[in-house]
């Protein structure tokens, strides 16, 4: 009969998969966790984006409007001296 020493050298990839398999694991469930606790602080972290771009959407639209209302009084000024040489 062969002695343990023997046997464990005979048998190394058993061996070092009874070594090898609960570190495996291990880093497996702690890569998992790691996920769940990335996705966690995403889902988080969306909501307070989302009104950040509609605060951005919103000023852009402001500009934009008091840009027009900029030009509408410029033409409409320029209108009224229009009018006011035909009419002289």
């Amino acid at each position: 009969m062969p002695s343990l020493r023997q046997a464990l050298y005979n048998n190394k990839p058993i061996l070092l998969g009874l070594l090898v398999a609960p570190l495996g694991l291990y880093i497996g469930v702690q890569l998992k966790d790691r996920r769940e606790e990335q996705q966690k602080t995403t889902v988080m972290r969306a909501p307070t984006e989302i009104p950040e771009n509609t605060q951005i959407r919103l000023e852009l639209q402001d500009r934009q409007e008091s840009q027009l209302s900029v030009e509408l009084e410029s033409l409409d000024s320029k209108m009224q001296r229009l009018d006011e040489m035909q009419g002289k």
